[in-house]
């Protein structure tokens, strides 16, 4: 398998929890792909894999690749006093 885009999105604060998202290409078999997400998603850490889509079949030396785009999201706390201030509601 072999990494054609590694994409890094902003960071994007949420409550209390950010959200660190990096967008991919791939190119591999199908089998590879797999393994690659499924070792993804066993990291330590949570870690989503998301809007996986799988195009452009081919075969290369009786071997079928695709092409697979998806996005890794993982996340970490924010501390209270990097939180941004909570709006007011209006009475």
């Amino acid at each position: 398998m072999s990494i054609v885009r590694f994409e890094p999105r902003p960071e994007e604060a949420k409550d209390f929890y950010a959200e660190i998202s990096v967008e991919l290409s791939v190119d591999g078999s199908f089998h590879e792909i797999g393994t690659f997400v499924d070792a993804v998603g066993k990291m330590d850490r949570i870690v989503n894999v998301q809007n996986i889509r799988m195009t452009k079949p081919r075969t290369v030396n009786s071997k079928v690749l695709v092409s697979s785009d998806f996005a890794i999201k993982t996340y970490r706390f924010i501390e209270e006093s990097q939180r941004a201030p909570a709006k007011k509601k209006k009475k």
